[in-house]
Parts: C-alpha cells; structure tokens; sequence
C-alpha cells in the first residue's frame, strides 16, 4: 500500500510504501536495497516476526492536481528502500490449548494466512500444529514463461533446526529409528498463494495429494483462500474456516461452518460470530453441533419408538376386537410423549471434544439396530402379557371383575341387587367396551416402556452431559413412572372407569413391574454393550472390509502404497497444453489481486 503526503509548511510531495518486504523491495532501487536482505529477513520471519517493508520516494511535484493525474507505475517506481518494520505478534494464550485440543480428537487444523510463509511456519511449530520432528517440505511453483514451462519443486525445510541451535553451531543430525509407516506420514506441506496458483493451473492433478498434508499457505489472497476452502470440499472434507478480517469473508461463506472472531465484515458473511477473539470457540462450536446432531437422533429414535410400541398394542387389542380408550391415548400422547418430546432436548453439550464423531445419517446401522431391537423387546413384553394374563385362573372375558377384592366385589354386589341382573349385565357392558384385562395389561405395559425408553436413548457422554445433569428431564421421567405405578397399585374405581382400566389381583401387578425391570435392564446393556460400543462397530467394520467413500481416505490409501511420495529435492515440469495435457482452471478464482 502506498500514499502520497505532505509536510506541512512544505511545498514538494513524498510518496510512501508498506507492505510485503518482497514486494516493496521489488519496487525499489537495486542500490538501496541492502545486500543482506534476504538473510535478515529470513532470520526474523523464522522467529515468528511479522515484517514489513518501508520505502519512499519525493516526487517532482509540488500540487496534488498534478499528483491525481501520475499513473501509479511511475510513483511506485524507483523508490528508496527505508528498511523493515519487526513486530511480534505473540500467540495467544488460548490458542494453543485449543489446538491440542482439535489435535486430541483428531481433527486437522491448517493454516491460511496471507503473512510470509517462514513466519507462518515458525507460528505452526509453536502452536502446535506442526510438531517439531515433523518434516516440512516447501512446495514451490513457477509460471510457464515462453518456451518454458511451469515448474514445482518440493524443498525439504531445515532452517528451523539451525535457527534453534544459534549460527555458530554445528549441527549433527542422528537418525532416529522409527517406523516406515510414521515416518512416512509425519511430514506437511508448505506454498504460497503464488505457489498455489500456478499448482491449480498447471498441476492439478497433484493438487489434491498436497492438501492431504498441506499445513501452511501463506501469503493467500482472498479469492485463493476461498478456492482452498472449495478444494477442501471437493475431497469431501467437513471444513470449518476461522477469520477476523475482509479478507477472509469469501473463505467464512464457502465454508461448511464459518465462524468470525470480530464484529466488523466478517460477521456480516459468517453464519457464527465469536464474542471471544480467540479461537476456543472453534472446539466449543464442534461440541454444540454433535451435542445437536446427537440429541435430534434420539429424540428421532424416541418418536419412531413410542410409535411403534403404541402400535403394536393396538394390534394386540385388535386381535380380541378391543383398542385403547380415548383418555388412554391422551395420557400416552399429552403427558407421556409430548412432555418428554420437550425435555429430552435439554441436555449440554459434554465438556471434552471426543476423537470421532457420532453418526451423521438416520439410516445407519446403529441406530437402526437400537430402534428394531427395542421394538422387538417391546413386542415381546407385550405378547407375553397379553397371552399370560388369559391364563391366569381369575381370568374371566366375560366378567371384568372377576379378578377384582374387597370393594370391587362389594360395588358389583351392589349393583346387581339394585338394578337387577339383567340391567346390572347391561350396564357392565357398557362400561367395558374398551374395559378388559388384555387393555390393562398391554396399555400399562405399552406406556411405562416408553418412559423407560426415552431415559435409554437420552445417552450422554461422549457427546453429551449424562442424563442425570438434565434436572427438568429426570423430574419429568420421576413423576411420570410413579404416576403409573399409582395407577397400577391404586385400586381407585372412579380413576379406572375414566381411564377405562380394571383392576387385577396384587401378584399380577407384580408380575407387570417385573417385566418392566426385565426390559429396562435388557434395553440398558444392549445400548450400552452393542449399540455404543464403537470398539465393536470397529471391529466389524476391519471383519466386513468395510472402507470409508470419502475422496480423501481413498486417496490416503493410495499414497500410503506409493513409495515415491513424498517427492523431496525433485522439480517436475508441466506439459505443454498442445500435447494433450488437460489444464484444469476455476473461472471463479482467476484474478491477478495479491495478498494484502
């Protein structure tokens, strides 16, 4: 960036320079560039100094009418190179807590900088993000210039290693003994943006190998940085893009989730903004959105489940001509279903980031498995009670209160002594149209299950706090479950006829609640020992030779076969268009702007 200035009192103008030091120093005289540029501006870039460079020149001018009409070749030319500007911008304290933290669950971080590529590697080893035994190796590119065409050169960095020991130091490097398999992988990419385009033109088909383990790029323009968010995506990577200035609102709306760490132009093209300039949201982001996805699918699998359990009691009803009462439908879809429906949602996010992530579609095999093999342990307490309760010797289908003690005979005495045996069967007819043993039993064994249900799925860690953390959920499921041991034990005449229940003798009740612990503690150790346990969903998936679609795992196959890779101290050259070389270009991303 240059203006043009006046001092005051003064008559003649000066134009002054900052900016990328290669960049200024391009613009300036030859004689008063320093010979030792180069090597001073490598040893503060390497420290993790932000450098830039400072250049002016007086112009020959002495109005800013004649200054509006120069042509900005001419002032920015021939200028008088001033010297560097070392400003150090230390790592924030956050900051490389949070970086171990997305490292510990195995999620990759990269850097898009527009800084120089030396100072962004030097903040990468000291953030963490690139350890100190890994290998760098820089990736430089080189546009086609006439006859000549492009060229990219893969350079293995050791400057760091000399930088640590001091310039007077011999260095004696000692082989480690590792495996080939680490070995192999422990290395990243280095480039900058002009590196980058020349490799999106011209190598296109090396472009997805070097964003495997690209790590820096630096001095990246917007639209570059926009472009490798896209890149990213096209190798099916979930990227997730963090920035605070302009430059990065391209990169924060093609990204999957982009979050901006000021309130200024970023956060107008993010859909997240942090009230925190540090990027501890970015974790903290990741674990709200599984906490999410987590709870959508066992709300999911609840819903599909109380469905499926109120469907086959019915079934079960039907077969003896016989349903559920309407206040028997609301107390299982008001105060059971939807209650928990509201609830079940209410647990936060778990405090620590897990190494892999839950699954991300509804017809998978998991979740798919929990829902048939409850509905199967559901369909089998059903049918037990529904066929059990027929053999028991009170049983009687014609007379629902022939199980009944105490008051209930005494009431039915009663009746038939006042209004006579004919109006007595008359009236007991009319009550029992949904009033039978077989409706007691399945609607009882129907409802308390999906309350026991709705605690199994509403897991919590590794993605969620444990159940018991969700206050309103356990009161709801507390009040609920004795709400219907109240009405299995309550024996109250007037509630049975309203919720059109009958009453059984005391051991059948205890046979219903037996039954009830039997499918909790089933359905427990089934979520818990198949279900969650991913070990054994590994251990099928090595069985089954089950391997991931995703373009990148395919493609990190490939290279973990490929001895010739990573190429270090090889240069390739690029073929001609005219040989049948197909040259892959992104319309979208071809501009001639530089990084600011």
């Amino acid at each position: 960036m240059s203006i043009i200035a006046q001092v005051i009192e003064e008559h003649h103008l000066t134009v002054y320079m900052k900016g990328a030091p290669e960049m200024v120093a391009s613009f300036c005289r030859p004689n008063t560039v320093p010979s030792n540029f180069s090597d001073d501006l490598q040893l503060y870039t390497l420290q993790g100094f932000r450098v830039i460079g400072l250049a002016y020149k007086p112009l020959e001018i002495k109005t800013h009418a004649e200054a509006l009409v120069m042509k900005r070749e001419d002032v920015e030319s021939d200028l008088i190179f001033l010297g560097l500007l070392i400003l150090e911008n230390r790592l924030k304290v956050e900051t490389k807590s949070a970086l171990q933290e997305l490292c510990s669950a195995r999620i990759r971080t990269v850097m898009i900088t527009g800084d120089n590529l030396q100072t962004a590697v030097t903040v990468a080893r000291n953030s963490g993000m690139i350890s100190e035994d890994s290998k760098i190796i820089l990736v430089e590119a080189c546009e086609a210039e006439g006859a000549k065409s492009a060229t990219i050169t893969w350079k293995l960095m050791d400057d760091y290693e000399r930088l640590k020991l001091g310039t007077h130091d011999t260095c004696i490097k000692i082989d480690v003994i590792s495996s080939p398999a680490k070995e192999k992988r422990d290395y990243h990419f280095a480039m900058n943006g002009q590196s980058y385009q020349v490799i999106l033109k011209h190598f296109s088909s090396l472009l997805p190998k070097l964003l495997l383990n690209g790590t820096v790029f630096a001095r990246m323009s917007p639209g570059q940085k926009s472009s490798l968010v896209e890149e990213f995506q096209k190798l099916d990577y979930f990227v997730g893009m963090c920035g605070d200035g302009a430059n990065d609102c391209g990169a924060l709306k093609m990204a999957h989730a982009g979050i901006s760490l000021s309130e200024q132009e970023a956060s107008v093209a993010s859909p997240f903004t942090s009230n925190t300039p540090n990027i501890l949201c970015v974790p903290q982001l990741i674990k709200e959105g599984r906490a999410a996805l987590v709870t959508s699918f066992c709300v999911f699998k609840y819903m599909a489940l109380y469905s499926m359990i109120q469907y086959l009691g019915i079934l079960l009803l039907y077969w003896e001509r016989n349903s559920f009462g309407n206040y028997q439908f609301l107390f299982q879809d008001l105060a059971i279903t939807t209650v928990i429906g509201i609830t079940m949602s209410l647990n936060h996010a778990y405090p620590k980031l897990a190494p892999f992530r839950p699954p991300a579609q509804l017809v998978s095999p998991p979740l798919l498995l929990s829902v048939v093999l409850n509905i199967l342990f559901s369909l089998i307490v059903q049918v037990c009670g529904f066929l059990l309760v027929q053999r028991q010797p009170w049983y009687n289908k014609d007379d629902i209160y022939s199980g009944c003690y105490g008051v209930n005979t005494s009431l039915l005495n009663t009746s038939l002594s006042e209004n006579g045996t004919a109006n007595a069967h008359e009236a007991q007819a009319e009550e029992s149209e949904y009033r039978s043993y077989e409706n007691t039993t399945v609607w009882l064994l129907s409802t308390i299950n999906c309350i026991l249900v709705a605690f199994v799925f509403s897991k919590g860690k590794p993605f969620r706090q444990p159940v018991y953390t969700n206050y309103i959920f356990v009161l709801v499921l507390a009040v609920q479950l004795g709400v219907c041991i109240f009405f299995i034990f309550a024996d109250i005449q007037n509630l049975y006829i309203a919720l059109d229940l009958v009453c059984v003798p005391l051991r059948w009740k205890g046979f219903i609640v037996l039954a009830l612990v039997v499918i909790l503690i089933v359905s427990f150790i089934v979520e818990e020992a198949i279900i969650e346990n991913r070990a054994l969903w590994v251990v099928l998936k090595k069985w089954s030779h089950f391997q991931s679609k995703s373009r990148y795992k395919k493609l990190q196959r490939v290279l973990e076969e490929d001895i010739h890779w990573p190429p270090v101290n090889k240069t390739e050259h690029s073929l001609p268009v005219n040989e049948g070389m197909v040259v892959y270009s992104n319309p979208a991303y071809q501009n001639d702007e530089t990084a600011s």
